[in-house]
C-alpha cells in the first residue's frame, strides 16, 4: 500500500526534526560524553558450523571498536555510536577462512525528548554482518531472562540455515514513537518501524531480501484504582523479493486488576494474515514474594489460522541473591512471522549470576528452544550452555573467559544431533572523556 508508505516515512521524518535542535543544545546537566570501547576476543571451536559430523576446529581473533558520542540535558538525550570488527579465522576448509579486515560495520542514531507525563523516541541504523556468525539466545534475553515482547515471530532467535551460510546482510532500520499520560489514568501511545534488509555473495536459494513496515498503536485506561484496561492494535507489511506483499493485522485486548496478593491479567488476542485468523485466550497471575522474589504465569490457547490448537502459556520465576541473582522461563506459544506458515514453540531458559568478589563474577545459561513448522511439519531444536566469569583487574580493564556447548537437530538435515563446543578469552577496555 503506497499511501501507507507514504504516510509512514512523513511520520519518521516528523519525529526526526527534534534532532537539529538537540545537537545545539549544549547538555547544560550532563555535557557531551566520547566514549570508545575496545574488546579483543579469541575463540576456538569445534564444528562451528554444526554440522552432523564435526569437519574439524576453528579459530577466530576478533577486536571490536565501538565510538559513541552522547549529550544528555534533564529533557533530552541524543547519542550518536560507530562500531566495526576486525576479524580473522581459520577453519577446517578454505571456505571457512576469513581474512584479517574490517568487517560488521555499524552506525546508530537515537534521539529522544521526555516531558512531564510524555516521551518522544527516534532511531536509526545500518549495518553490515556475515551470515555465518550466529548469535546465541541468550543474547536476545533481558537482564531478568525473559523473552522481550517485541519479538513478533521466533525467527528473529534462531536461524538454522545461517551456520553454514556464506556472504553478508545488511539491514537498514528506522523506528519512531511517542507516548503520552506517562503514569496516568489514561496512557497511550504510537511506534512506527521500518526495515530494509539485502544480501550480497549468498545463496540466493537460501536468503531472501525483504522489507517491512509496522505501526503499532497502545492504549491503557485506569478504570478504577486497581482495574486496567489495556488495548494494542498493529498493521505490518512485509515485502520478500519478488512475492506479493504480506499484510498482518493484530488485536490485543486485555484487562488486569491488582490485588493484595498479586495480579490476575486476562487477554484476548486476533491476528488475521492472509490464510485467515488466528486467536489466543490468556489469563495469568504476577506477584513479589518475599525477599523480592518474583512470580508470574499464563495459561491459554491458541488456534493457529489453518485450524490447529495449542495450548500456550508462560512461567517465569527469578530471584535476588544475596550476591548474584537467578532466573528461569519457560515459555510455549504460535507464532505468525513474516513466512508463509505459522510456528509452534517452545522456549525455556535459566540464568544464575553469581559475584565472588567486588572484582569478579560469573554466570551460567541454560536456553533451549523447539520450532514446529505448522505448514510443512519441519522441526528444530537447539540447546546452549554457556559458563563465563569476568575479572576487572585494573580500572575500565575487565577480561572474560568463557566455554559455550551448543546442539542443534534439524529434521530437514536429519535425524541426528550436531554438536559443538567453544572456547573463549576477551580483554576490553573503555576510554571515557567528557567535554
Amino acid at each position: 500500500m503506497a499511501l501507507f508508505r507514504t504516510l509512514f516515512a512523513a511520520g519518521l521524518a516528523l519525529c526526526a526534526l527534534p534532532l537539529p535542535l538537540a545537537a545545539q543544545d549544549g547538555g547544560d546537566a550532563g555535557g557531551v560524553w566520547l566514549r570508545l570501547g575496545l574488546n579483543q576476543r579469541f575463540e576456538a571451536t569445534e564444528n562451528a558450523d554444526l554440522n552432523l559430523s564435526s569437519e574439524g576446529r576453528t579459530t577466530r581473533a576478533a577486536t571490536a571498536l565501538a565510538l559513541v558520542l552522547s549529550s544528555e540535558t534533564r529533557t533530552d538525550f541524543i547519542s550518536l555510536s560507530f562500531g566495526a570488527s576486525l576479524r580473522h579465522a581459520e577453519g577446517p576448509d578454505d571456505e571457512d577462512d576469513v581474512s584479517f579486515a574490517l568487517q560488521a560495520p555499524r552506525v546508530e542514531l537515537s534521539y529522544a525528548r521526555s516531558g512531564t507525563q510524555s516521551l518522544l523516541e527516534t532511531r536509526f541504523a545500518a549495518r553490515t554482518e556475515e551470515v555465518s556468525y550466529l548469535r546465541n539466545l541468550r543474547d536476545f534475553l533481558n537482564e531478568d531472562g525473559t523473552l522481550p515482547e517485541e519479538f513478533e515471530t521466533i525467527n528473529d532467535l534462531i536461524d538454522s540455515v545461517d551456520r553454514e551460510a556464506e556472504g553478508q546482510r545488511r539491514t537498514l532500520s528506522a523506528s519512531a514513537g511517542v507516548r503520552f499520560g506517562i503514569d496516568g489514568p489514561v496512557e497511550g501511545g504510537l511506534r512506527l518501524s521500518a526495515q530494509h534488509v539485502d544480501h550480497f555473495g549468498t545463496d540466493p536459494a537460501l536468503f531472501f531480501d525483504s522489507e517491512s513496515y509496522t505501526a503499532t498503536g497502545d492504549l491503557r485506561l485506569a478504570l478504577t484504582e486497581t482495574l486496567t484496561l489495556n488495548s494494542r492494535l498493529s498493521y505490518t507489511e512485509f515485502h520478500q523479493d519478488s512475492s506479493p506483499v504480506r499484510e498482518t493485522w493484530a488485536l490485543t485486548l486485555g484487562l488486569s486488576q491488582s490485588r493484595p496478593r498479586g495480579t490476575l491479567s486476562f487477554s484476548l488476542g486476533a491476528r488475521q494474515v492472509e490464510e485467515g485468523t488466528s486467536y489466543t485466550l490468556n489469563s495469568g497471575w504476577s506477584t513479589e514474594l518475599a525477599g523480592g522474589d518474583r512470580l508470574g504465569f499464563t495459561l491459554g490457547a491458541s488456534r493457529s489460522a489453518n485450524g490447529t490448537d495449542a495450548l500456550t502459556g508462560t512461567l517465569s520465576y527469578n530471584r535476588p541473591l544475596p550476591r548474584g541473582a537467578f532466573s528461569a522461563q519457560l515459555r510455549r506459544g504460535l507464532t505468525s512471522g513474516t513466512e508463509e506458515s505459522e510456528e509452534l514453540f517452545t522456549l525455556a531458559s535459566l540464568g544464575l549470576t553469581h559475584e565472588f568478589g567486588p572484582l569478579t563474577s560469573g554466570q551460567i545459561g541454560l536456553s533451549w528452544i523447539d520450532t514446529e513448522d505448522l505448514a510443512m511439519s519441519a522441526r528444530t531444536t537447539r540447546g546452549a550452555l554457556d559458563i563465563s566469569i569476568s575479572h576487572q583487574f585494573v580500572q575500565d580493564w575487565q577480561i572474560s573467559a568463557g566455554y559455550r556447548r551448543s546442539m542443534l537437530r534439524d529434521t530437514t538435515v536429519g535425524s541426528g544431533w550436531a554438536e559443538s563446543d567453544s572456547l573463549f578469552v576477551s580483554i576490553n577496555k573503555t576510554f571515557s572523556h567528557r567535554f
